[in-house]
């Protein structure tokens, strides 16, 4: 019996977890002026809930409009 397990999130909601606390994050340092410091819980939410590959590529969009964040590898 499958009763009380839980069901793992599909690809899609993945996803649309990592877009939203991405799309939070990117919104976060926006609002300080590319303070990566003012966002650090945004940071740790982003790095949470995507997969590595994802934030590092994260990275390298927000590079590109000037902005780099420390990952703390």
């Amino acid at each position: 019996s499958t009763e009380g397990t839980v069901e793992p999130m599909t690809r899609a909601q993945s996803r649309e977890v990592c877009y939203a606390v991405r799309d939070a994050f990117y919104a976060c340092l926006d609002a300080n002026h590319d303070s990566a410091a003012a966002c650090t819980s945004q940071l740790e939410a982003y790095k949470a809930g995507c997969m590595r590959s994802w934030v590092s590529s994260g990275v390298v969009m927000g590079a590109a409009r000037g902005v780099q964040p420390c990952l703390g590898r």
